[in-house]
């Protein structure tokens, strides 16, 4: 019996990705679709809904991130890197689902930019190290086409979940949660 682990030619690295693809892109229109049901249940005011957004997974907050990401990943590795910002955008879907103040809300807003911010340098270079050479464009494409699809399943989710108002928002949120679980 050999010990050698199978030969996977990068597929399980490219699906990974793509998966983390989809949960990022994916939180992106998760906050974006609740943030009017938010402002209601927790009366906030424009100046922190525009704080919100600009710390978001789609703005400030992953630019942080990604200027954390690179150097770390360089610095500890892709594989750990990459697990342990899963974990870390795992927390900040927590805070925000179970979000009872703004504090929390911001809080868990901010994990999750930095989060997302911090995966897209991991994401691209494990691919890259881990895809046959002549095979990394169609790989990338392929983790690619999950950003593009994590969006169009989540705005699905809140349309369907609207009648349920702030529940359903908190169910999108657990659902990437647990994608990220599996990831």
């Amino acid at each position: 019996m050999s010990l050698k682990p199978k030969k996977t030619n990068g597929w399980l690295a490219t699906i990974a990705v793509a998966m983390a693809n989809y949960i990022e892109a994916g939180s992106i229109i998760a906050a974006a679709s609740s943030l009017s049901l938010w402002q209601a249940y927790l009366n906030i005011d424009n100046w922190q809904m525009g704080l919100l957004s600009a710390l978001s997974a789609n703005a400030l907050g992953a630019a942080i991130g990604a200027l954390i990401g690179g150097p770390l990943t360089d610095k500890l590795g892709r594989k750990f890197i990459f697990k342990y910002d899963l974990l870390l955008y795992m927390v900040g879907i927590l805070i925000i689902m179970f979000s009872v103040n703004l504090s929390m809300l911001l809080t868990g807003t901010i994990i999750v930019g930095i989060a997302v911010g911090i995966g897209v340098p991991v994401a691209w270079t494990y691919i890259a190290e881990e895809a046959p050479e002549k095979e990394r464009a169609k790989r990338v494409g392929t983790a690619q086409l999950a950003w593009s699809i994590g969006p169009a399943i989540t705005f699905t989710l809140a349309v369907m979940l609207a009648p349920l108002g702030l529940l359903g928002s908190r169910l999108i949120f657990l659902h990437l949660f647990i994608i990220a679980g599996i990831t």
